[in-house]
């Protein structure tokens, strides 16, 4: 992910011509540093069942309904706000929106893909509901994933993409990670050192989207001051000329003062 931040930095300069500036350059190089510390560390603990239906019953504990509601409740109340305030701060805010939603439906394509196992045993062997919490966790994968595509897309009409991709490509990272602590309880057995090195990798990340979606908004915060001297000595202009501006001192000839010579 670390190179597709570069590719996107450069793609977004040379081909979209987008203005990138120094801060924003520095913020994708603190995620990239934050993915090469996290890597440091990184180790592939594999999950505590190969039975559907304990996924479903970690998705139903209190720390699942958390997860998803705090998601998906908060990304929903976030992209309205947004909306409503003429898409107000729409690259952080649709960008991480995306991230979210994507990344949390990537916790069903656990359980559906490890209960494809089961599609060729009898119905016997399978467990309870086998085609209902499949069929469920394929449709909510999907949705997922569509629902990421569109609101990135809506970042992309309303913002830079320079600002969007990489905070929907960093949370849509972290998003699982975090669902995977709290839902599955995938770190109740790592090491205290991978623990500390994987956090420090998240903070670092974070702090770059951060910096990243602060220097965007700081740059489009900047007032027009080359338009705004320009209309100024526009109406210097015209005022020292005695003309209205945009009249260019034309007079009409249907006024008084114009008569027509015998």
């Amino acid at each position: 992910m670390g190179v597709g931040l570069v590719v996107l930095v450069v793609f977004c300069k040379l081909y979209l011509h987008e203005d990138v500036s120094k801060p924003e350059y520095l913020a994708s190089a603190v995620i990239i540093l934050g993915v090469v510390v996290m890597s440091l560390e990184y180790s592939d603990i594999p999950s505590g069942s190969d039975s559907v239906t304990w996924y479903w019953d970690a998705f139903g504990s209190v720390s699942g309904l958390i997860y998803f509601g705090v998601g998906w409740i908060g990304t929903g109340a976030a992209c309205w706000w947004s909306v409503t305030h003429n898409y107000r701060y729409a690259g952080p805010i649709f960008g991480l929106g995306a991230g979210i939603v994507g990344g949390t439906s990537l916790l069903f394509q656990t359980p559906f893909s490890k209960g494809l196992s089961q599609l060729f045993l009898s119905s016997q062997d399978r467990e309870d509901n086998y085609w209902v919490m499949e069929i469920s966790c394929f449709l909510l994968f999907s949705l997922g994933g569509v629902g990421a595509i569109a609101l990135e897309n809506i970042g992309f009409l309303h913002a830079e993409a320079i600002v969007v991709a990489p905070i929907y490509s960093v949370s849509q990272m972290v998003v699982p990670i975090i669902g995977g602590i709290m839902v599955f309880s995938e770190w109740a057995d790592v090491s205290t050192a991978t623990v500390v090195v994987q956090s420090l990798g998240l903070a670092i990340i974070v702090g770059g989207v951060f910096t990243l979606s602060q220097a965007n908004s700081s740059k489009h915060a900047e007032p027009d001051t080359h338009r705004d001297t320009d209309v100024e000595g526009q109406e210097m202009s015209d005022s020292m000329s005695g003309c209205p501006s945009g009249t260019e001192g034309e007079r009409s000839p249907l006024r008084p003062d114009h008569k027509k010579s015998p």
